[in-house]
């Protein structure tokens, strides 16, 4: 799962805030994204994205195998 930051760095705060995780860097379709998740459980996946989509952000379900992690984890 990616969400989509808009160049705004200090995001990754808040989404690391809301979901309780490390939150890292990752590059697809040649943008940066911010790196929510990797999982294959599918309930996981939508309550991520439901609970991210209710406080305002972009989250994105990708093929991760088009995803290029950059850095697991931003400070």
């Amino acid at each position: 799962m990616l969400v989509d930051y808009f160049n705004q760095p200090e995001l990754a705060a808040q989404v690391r805030q809301a979901l309780g995780t490390q939150v890292g860097l990752a590059s697809y379709g040649q943008r940066p994204f911010l790196f929510v998740a990797y999982t294959t459980d599918q309930n996981a996946a939508t309550a991520a994205v439901k609970t991210l989509s209710d406080r305002g952000f972009w989250p994105m379900l990708v093929d991760s195998r088009r995803v290029t992690v950059i850095a697991p984890a931003v400070r």
